[in-house]
């Protein structure tokens, strides 16, 4: 079912075993009781009468619809993350025998479950090494194409990944892991419009996916689509209410709107049942600070950083507040440098939210110079990750340098 192969079948007589198959088989169960020795070039016309038999017989059956499972959200998502969920079409119940034969197949359907599991346990170089090996071998088994992609995926090579989930779906487009895998891919790259079309087919096809849905309240809530965001993540906690991922996407969506109380509250719910929810205290610095409550979001960002010191984001927020605010009693601009400088270190400069933080920072410090450096380097890396807001919103920082630095 899941490689598209030709099902094994069988009709059996008294003496007589039958194995319909792209390659069929057929033993004489009398002389060879362990069906080690295939007859079928030596009896030809008693394989045409035995599948005769067996499609008259296949005739006469109905076809019935089973009832859906009904799985526990643990259940579900242990099954997603092993891609056995998607809807997958039942194969033809009478085989097509121009399909490959699942004797030559399923040993690599073996590796590919393996590398699920190698998958998970982060063993990713083996697992890649496996997967293209099965590739190449059976170029047309679509979960072997979107396995590799996870593979990727979880490498953080998100253009390789993309290109194996967009074959996987091109030879099956019912995967529906890997068509949700190159929805996260397409997230990842800031390719919003194409991300948002996948995932609603995907939740569409399978509305208990998760990560599915909470990916595509993400994407609608950066393009700015509230109530598309809303109902992604309003469906993701019905399903799961335990889902911290979905109820923090309904926090930073209320932000977002400028709902600044709802995102407080429900922020503070958070840290309230979990109080080392990192996502949770970022959320709640921000709302304060967009509350003027700056001295009470500066206590946050600090009690964070005293949790994980190397919270990049954290080192961000606090060296923009440090520079923004004008309270003399919590500004400090020296502070704020050298904050965004740890968190440019810590992302190998290659990031261009933390040198765009760095660039305020030494702005608010008078280093009008370093800022435009600092400002123009976060731009470039902006657009090579095609991310048209974050460089309108540098740029137009950028211009704000360099007009202080004419008047100096």
């Amino acid at each position: 079912m899941e490689g598209g192969w030709c099902p094994l079948r069988t009709w059996t007589t008294a003496r007589w075993k039958y194995i319909q198959s792209t390659k069929p088989e057929l033993y004489d169960l009398q002389a060879d009781p362990h069906e080690t020795n295939n007859v079928i070039d030596l009896q030809p016309n008693e394989a045409a009468q035995l599948s005769q038999e067996l499609a008259d017989f296949d005739s006469t059956l109905i076809v019935n619809q089973g009832t859906n499972a009904v799985l526990s959200e643990q259940e579900q998502r242990a099954l997603a993350s092993l891609g056995y969920t998607g809807g997958q079409q039942v194969a033809d119940q009478q085989g097509d025998i121009s399909r490959r034969d699942i004797k030559e197949t399923l040993k690599y359907a073996e590796q590919v479950h393996q590398c699920m599991h190698l998958i998970d346990r982060n063993e990713l170089e083996q697992a890649r090494q496996i997967l293209e090996g099965v590739v190449e071998a059976l170029p047309d088994y679509p979960k072997a194409w979107g396995t590799l992609g996870v593979c990727f995926a979880k490498q953080e090579d998100y253009p390789v990944a993309e290109q194996h989930f967009r074959q996987a779906l091109a030879l099956d487009a019912n995967q529906n892991f890997a068509r949700i895998g190159l929805g996260r891919a397409l997230f990842a790259q800031n390719h919003l419009e194409e991300c948002v079309e996948q995932l609603e087919t995907a939740v569409n096809i399978e509305p208990s996916a998760l990560d599915a849905q909470y990916f595509l309240g993400e994407a609608c809530r950066k393009l700015r689509r509230w109530k598309a965001s809303r109902n992604a993540f309003d469906t993701a906690t019905t399903i799961a209410p335990g889902f911290i991922q979905a109820q923090i996407g309904l926090a930073d969506l209320a932000l977002d709107e400028g709902k600044l109380d709802e995102a407080a509250a429900r922020y503070g719910r958070m840290m309230q049942r979990n109080p080392s929810e990192t996502s949770a205290s970022l959320g709640l610095g921000r709302s304060l600070t967009q509350m003027g409550r700056e001295a009470n979001a500066v206590q946050v960002f600090e009690e964070l950083l005293h949790r994980s010191p190397d919270h990049v984001e954290a080192l961000m927020e606090l060296a923009r507040l440090l520079v923004s605010t004008r309270n003399p009693s919590i500004r400090d601009p020296a502070r704020s440098v050298g904050l965004a400088e740890l968190a440019c270190e810590l992302t190998n400069r290659r990031e261009a939210a933390p040198l765009r933080s760095l660039a305020a920072a030494y702005a608010g410090d008078g280093r009008l110079d370093l800022a435009i450096q600092a400002a123009e380097s976060a731009v470039e890396i902006a657009r090579q990750s095609n991310s048209a807001s974050l460089v309108a919103e540098i740029e137009r920082e950028l211009s704000e340098f360099l007009a202080r630095r004419e008047k100096q």
